[in-house]
């Protein structure tokens, strides 16, 4: 999404992933879209596979339950005005969920402007690029102030310390966070939802937790194959890493950067 949104015109302040505190209620902004006349919150989901609302509870196709994200922007929403009152800032709020990934459907979806799929993002991008962006002085003192105002740390997360030797190894569903195991040669399934998922995919995620999870440790395959819980072959693995990592040849040193950007 970040990348979709550099094509807006280089006048638009764009402030991503802010946290904030109204009320002793702690509440999160994927990004925010400074215009002239108004803000655009912008929940961005990357939810895959296919769901559906029934009485207007949102389940996966496994009838799994998840948790309404019009609610959460509603309150998102909701918390955001009463900030904008709080530091005295007047701009109306045009708030969006915005699903990403092409993988996704929702069935029974309501007729509503607020959430954009994915076959309606390009529609969306360019009815962005006909608000009015003439910013001000003033424009770029309410971006200072939310910026300002927004927390470096979150006091109500909960600080701990972990071991990687401590903790359970597995490659975890992406809708209800149950284990997976293996379904065929490229994919997985959920032992909980029963929800199936390709190998490749999990993988990529599990590396971005090792990655978070543990910042100072070098990305080897086989540490990642333990991460994983052996679920998926050595080989798939190496694959996976091999097309965005650069593997340092170190002997039993060796392990895998990022590949860097080009200019």
């Amino acid at each position: 999404m970040d990348k979709r949104l550099e094509v807006l015109p280089d006048h638009v302040l764009i402030l991503r992933d802010l946290t904030y505190e109204v009320n002793h209620t702690t509440f999160q902004i994927d990004t925010l879209l400074i215009f002239r006349e108004k803000l655009y919150l912008l929940d961005v989901k990357n939810n895959d596979g296919d769901h559906y609302i029934e009485d207007g509870i949102w389940k996966t196709a496994q009838g799994t339950e998840i948790k309404n994200p019009q609610h959460q922007l509603l309150r998102c929403t909701s918390l955001l005005r009463k900030l904008l009152q709080i530091i005295g800032i007047n701009l109306n709020i045009c708030a969006h969920l915005i699903f990403v990934n092409l993988e996704f459907t929702l069935y029974q979806a309501p007729r509503t402007p607020e959430i954009i799929f994915p076959t309606q993002l390009n529609r969306f991008i360019e009815k962005l690029k006909t608000e009015p962006c003439n910013l001000g002085r003033t424009h770029q003192r309410i971006a200072n102030q939310l910026l300002q105002n927004s927390l470096k740390v979150n006091r109500h997360q909960i600080q701990f310390t972990y071991q990687l030797d401590q903790m359970k190894k597995g490659i975890l569903c992406s809708e209800c966070y149950g284990f997976m195991r293996r379904y065929n040669q490229k994919r997985l399934i959920c032992l909980k939802c029963k929800k199936i998922d390709l190998t490749t995919n999990r993988i990529s995620s599990n590396i971005k937790e090792f990655k978070f999870l543990f910042p100072d440790k070098k990305i080897t395959s086989k540490d990642i194959y333990n991460w994983c819980g052996g679920v998926a072959t050595m080989d798939v693995i190496r694959r996976v890493l091999n097309q965005k990592y650069d593997l340092i040849s170190q002997g039993r040193s060796s392990h895998y950067v990022e590949k860097s950007k080009p200019d």
